[in-house]
């Protein structure tokens, strides 16, 4: 599946703890089970330096041996710069399904939600708000000792959690560290999308990015390319582009470009 980022027209990619982290502004940790501790000072400094990190539930349940750590999760360094602890958690169904686990794995690299033998437990959704939209948890919902600095941004809204935080944001130096108590879904990207990017300066490398245009920057000391693709069959219209000439024809651009099924630019700015 495509990145909700990337179909926005956002930069986004894969990067390891260990890798230079400066020229990234939102580092996203997916429910990393093992984490090892020597990468908490590299992401620590990420985050005083100006960064905005996301920590997934289930981070640091195990570490590097698979054995379940004396602390609660995420652990050390990971729980003292986000804030929180988490002091239970359990399995949900995810929505659209009515079982805990499937019996079939991906078919054609696509997820299938558990649709055999209806568990009771598929009855107790479990829900959060998070903004004004309430949103309903998949795969796991995490209970969260939260320290008195720690902003709640999004609450449980059913069943015994309700009340309790489920997301948070504490303020580290210039930057944020940001705890989700559950697994993410589409509709929960968008809602951090709205909390987040506007506080940490994401935003599309092309405004208005027409359905079905891909865009991508690779930077060096002195000098930038933008790769724009149409992968429609029909012509689109882009504009808000760079002025600059795109390497594939030699001819300037000028901030606008009609571009005929399937054709790309290489703009040089």
């Amino acid at each position: 599946m495509i990145p909700p980022d990337a179909e926005q027209g956002i930069a986004c990619g894969f990067i390891h703890p260990e890798d230079d982290l400066a020229p990234i502004k939102l580092l996203y940790v997916p429910h990393w089970v093992m984490w090892k501790p020597e990468w908490n000072e590299k992401v620590e400094a990420f985050v005083k330096d100006g960064g905005t990190l996301v920590i997934g539930a289930m981070t640091g349940t195990r570490d590097e041996h698979n054995h379940i750590p004396t602390v609660l999760a995420p652990g050390r360094g990971l729980s003292e710069l986000c804030g929180v602890r988490v002091e239970e958690f359990g399995r949900v169904a995810e929505p659209g399904a009515d079982g805990l686990f499937g019996l079939n794995g991906t078919e054609f690299g696509l997820h299938n939600p558990a649709k055999r033998f209806p568990a009771s437990s598929a009855a107790r959704r479990y829900k959060f708000v998070l903004g004004n939209q309430e949103h309903e948890a998949a795969h796991l919902y995490e209970l969260l000792d939260v320290d008195a600095d720690v902003e709640v941004l999004g609450q449980w809204s059913s069943r015994f959690a309700s009340g309790r935080a489920a997301i948070t944001n504490r303020k580290v130096g210039r930057g944020s560290a940001v705890y989700i108590g559950t697994y993410l879904t589409e509709a929960l990207v968008e809602g951090l999308a709205d909390q987040l990017f506007a506080h940490t300066g994401i935003a599309p490398l092309i405004a208005d990015l027409p359905a079905n245009v891909e865009v991508t920057v690779g930077e060096a000391a002195h000098r930038k390319l933008l790769f724009v693709l149409n992968t429609d069959e029909g012509r689109v219209e882009v504009s808000s582009l760079p002025t600059g000439v795109d390497l594939l024809t030699g001819k300037e651009v000028n901030g606008c470009l009609s571009l005929a099924s399937h054709e790309s630019v290489v703009i040089r700015f």
